[in-house]
């Protein structure tokens, strides 16, 4: 036990606020290695009490203690309601964005304790700023704030304070969904990629927003990754930049290199960092280029879903390298 105000001592008439039920203390102590005796506890101290309860249905579990002469005004622990608060902080403008919304419909359907709830800061600048959003057993809130900056010290400050008045729990989690490293070390590799001269004749477009991976839905015979995955990277090939060093080999076929390799290098880093990815090359270039405005000579040639895996398949057959490689005359 936990003396919070005042002071515990032998003698003392308490009464336990959750059943009503008066006892004496007969001694108060101190946990150590073994139980060690005092004259009284103090607010502060934590140690154990005796009393004269002779039944264990006589206390209640986490009942709160208070003295008959001078009571508290109300019962600690009850008037806390949460046993756990667990705050999510997941931003639309770090990393893997979108991958915070499953994340929200799975601690909305999962949550069952009415002595546990959920508080998100949602930085969605698409739909006008930040939320903080209240999951409960009994439902979902959500509250518009004037802040746009997750990353914003005083933001952060100004949100777990407000969770502290709003939410009061005995215990609190705080959880950061991949704030920003991944995707950039994702894009670093595919940086480092080989290509012809090392012209890096390609670009790499990022897609975010649901209603363009919706479009591109549409373009690429409806292969769900698009719109399951919370990114998804679109490799441009450069073929005037390659042509200007290799000519029409450079442009036909050293940009479309260059741009496949950087999106293999892509997929391995995605692997490397326990994440999945999807290559699909089977999509409406024209359509492509439209949605993405893609103009010139450039070319998509490959589009990446990258997001967390949802299972973990068995790999597929792979030919034997006797069938694959074979020595040259």
């Amino acid at each position: 036990m936990r003396v919070v105000d005042g002071e515990l001592r032998a003698g003392q008439r308490i009464r336990m606020m959750g059943g009503g039920q008066v006892h004496e203390v007969m001694e108060t102590g101190f946990f150590r290695l073994e139980q060690v005796r005092t004259d009284s506890l103090v607010a502060g101290e934590v140690g154990y009490v005796a009393t004269g309860a002779k039944s264990v249905s006589a206390v209640q579990m986490g009942d709160t203690i208070t003295s008959v002469e001078a009571p508290a005004s109300d019962q600690s622990p009850d008037s806390i309601p949460f046993d756990w608060v667990l705050i999510y902080q997941m931003s639309y403008d770090n990393n893997l964005a979108w991958a915070g919304l499953p994340i929200l419909e799975m601690l909305r359907t999962g949550l069952t304790s009415d002595r546990v709830a959920v508080a998100i800061f949602a930085d969605l600048p698409d739909d006008g700023g930040m939320f903080r959003i209240i999951l409960r057993s009994d439902g979902m809130e959500g509250f518009r704030i004037a802040s746009d900056d997750s990353a914003s010290t005083t933001t952060f400050r100004e949100n777990l304070a407000w969770v502290g008045q709003t939410l009061p729990a005995r215990r609190y989690a705080l959880v950061f969904l991949d704030h920003g490293g991944r995707l950039d070390q994702i894009l670093e590799m595919a940086n480092r990629a080989p290509s012809a001269g090392n012209l890096q004749a390609y670009s790499i477009l990022i897609i975010r927003h649901p209603q363009t991976k919706a479009a591109l839905l549409q373009a690429a015979l409806h292969q769900n990754a698009l719109v399951q995955a919370p990114v998804v990277l679109v490799f441009i090939a450069r073929p005037d930049v390659s042509a200007a060093k290799y000519s029409q080999r450079g442009a036909s076929l050293y940009a479309i290199q260059d741009a496949t390799i950087a999106c293999a290098y892509a997929q391995l880093a995605a692997v490397e960092l326990g994440l999945a990815s999807v290559w699909i090359g089977a999509f409406e270039e024209e359509t492509v280029s439209r949605i993405l405005k893609v103009t010139g000579e450039d070319r998509p040639v490959a589009l990446l879903p990258i997001g967390y895996p949802a299972e973990s398949p068995e790999p597929t057959p792979r030919r034997s390298l006797a069938d694959l490689a074979r020595e040259a005359a």
